[in-house]
C-alpha cells in the first residue's frame, strides 16, 4: 500500500515499482490520507476472517490531511496487535528528516524512514528483504 495525499508522489513510486523492479502495481492499493490507510488495513483483515493482513509493506507519507502518517501508523500497529496479526513493514516517506521527525516516525511504529524523493536503492533494499525481488 502507498499512503500519500499527493497523486504525483504515489505515481512516482508506482513507476519505480513497475518499471525498475517489474512489480505488478495493479495489486498496490492507494490511500490519500491516514484514515483511509487504516480503513484499508481493517477491511483487509476482515476480508481474511481476522486471521491475517495481506499488506507486507506500507509506504506511509507522514504529513497527510485528516489523520497524518504518524497517527495512522500507530493506529494500524495497535489494531493489528489487538487482532494478533503479523505486522507489515511500515516505511515513512517524508520531506522532513530532522532528528525530531525521525524520532516521531520511529515512536509511532514506523520501521524506517525514506526521504523524498525516494531513492531506488533504499526501496530495493526493503523489497529484497520482503522477497519481492
Amino acid at each position: 500500500m502507498i499512503a500519500d495525499d499527493e497523486l504525483f508522489n504515489y505515481q512516482a513510486i508506482e513507476i519505480i515499482l513497475k518499471h525498475v523492479f517489474q512489480l505488478d502495481t495493479t495489486i498496490c492499493d492507494h490511500a490519500s490520507d491516514g484514515e483511509k490507510a487504516l480503513k484499508l488495513v481493517v477491511d483487509n483483515v476482515h476480508k481474511n476472517g481476522g486471521r491475517s493482513c495481506d499488506y507486507a509493506l506500507i509506504l506511509m507519507d507522514c504529513n497527510m490531511p485528516f489523520v497524518d502518517g504518524y497517527e495512522a501508523t500507530s493506529r494500524i500497529r495497535q489494531y493489528l496487535y489487538a487482532c494478533g496479526v503479523t505486522q507489515p513493514v511500515i516505511s515513512a516517506i517524508t520531506g522532513h528528516i530532522e532528528p525530531s521527525y525521525l524520532e516521531k516516525a520511529y515512536t509511532s511504529g514506523m520501521n524506517q524512514v525514506f526521504s523524498k524523493p525516494v531513492v531506488k536503492e533504499l526501496l530495493q533494499d526493503v523489497l529484497e528483504r520482503l522477497y519481492y525481488i
